[in-house]
């Protein structure tokens, strides 16, 4: 679904990603608030915004977890948007034209 719109990178620990920002230049992060290992996609973006100093990147939080709670975690973690699962095509493809266009 989003492979035919873009270039993807997918990584299932937080340090598979940190690897991985590294050596790539990305434009988004969707982020699965819960990645495989110890740390999870909160760590992830709190390492984005506060260790690389990168306010930019947008980062789309994707996670089943639903709550207020959970999407105020997001957002002080220093995720954009917060979409909780399960969602449409139509819905996710949305958010990221959306974080696309307010980053541009």
């Amino acid at each position: 679904m989003l492979s035919s719109r873009f270039q993807l990178i997918q990584v299932d620990t937080v340090a598979e990603a940190k690897a991985m920002l590294q050596s790539n230049a990305v434009d988004m992060i969707i982020l699965d608030i819960s990645l495989s290992g110890k740390l999870d996609g909160l760590n992830l973006a709190e390492y984005i915004r506060q260790e690389k100093k990168d306010s930019r990147l947008p980062i789309l939080a994707v996670t089943a977890h639903t709550s207020t709670v959970d999407e105020e975690k997001t957002f002080h973690a220093g995720c954009n948007r917060f979409l909780p699962k399960p969602f449409t095509q139509e819905k996710l493809l949305a958010s990221i034209d959306e974080l696309a266009e307010a980053k541009s």
